[in-house]
């Protein structure tokens, strides 16, 4: 059942950065073919508003769009991989096994409520078990191997906020707003604490 869940939203992310990969590719040969290999400067390098700046070869930015190209080439082979082997699905399987009991762990997965302090994610946790779920990175593992949890608020052109959860083999990122961020490192630490 959650599982089942787990695996058609994997799937789900993985079309959709098909698809996405797929358009840019496409949108990126497009514009470097139109704009050509030439020695000409028909694009300027310089402060918004102004003439002046630096010209920039025709060459140059076709280059540019063709490693456009070429990252969602990367993407597009990676999200097909996964599509066609479920190596992501079948990594949480194999840390369920490692857990115990599949059917178990599936029930109790099911029966946890996603936390809502979490950002853009799926987080659920007890004494026994830590599940997070963000588009295509899946983290499953014992509560109780949870050897370290920061909460972090990094600034800069824009904050982030989120709690660092580091176990014996994973280390996960939870993002969450700046509000939430130390409730957020209390609550995981409070069922730290009881699964010890």
């Amino acid at each position: 059942m959650f599982f089942n869940y787990v695996k058609n939203k994997i799937r789900n992310k993985n079309i959709l950065w098909s698809i996405i990969s797929i358009v840019v590719m496409f949108v990126a040969v497009l514009l470097a073919i139109s704009n050509g290999f030439s020695s000409e400067t028909e694009w300027k390098y310089g402060f918004r508003f102004s003439d002046t700046g630096i010209p920039i070869p025709n060459w140059v930015i076709s280059c540019l769009f063709i490693i456009i190209a070429l990252i969602f080439l990367g993407l597009l082979i990676s999200s097909v991989k996964d599509l066609f082997t479920n190596t992501t699905y079948n990594k949480i399987i194999k840390a369920a096994q490692e857990i115990g009991d599949i059917s178990f762990i599936d029930q109790t997965l099911q029966n946890l409520q996603k936390n809502n302090l979490a950002k853009g994610g799926d987080l659920r946790y007890n004494n026994f078990l830590f599940f997070y779920m963000k588009g295509t990175e899946v983290f499953l593992f014992p509560t109780k191997s949870i050897n370290s949890i920061q909460p972090i608020k990094e600034t800069g052109k824009n904050t982030e906020c989120y709690v660092n959860v580091r176990s014996a083999t994973e280390n996960v990122k939870i993002y969450t707003k700046e509000l939430n961020l130390v409730p957020l490192a209390n609550d995981i630490l409070y069922y730290v604490r009881a699964a010890q």
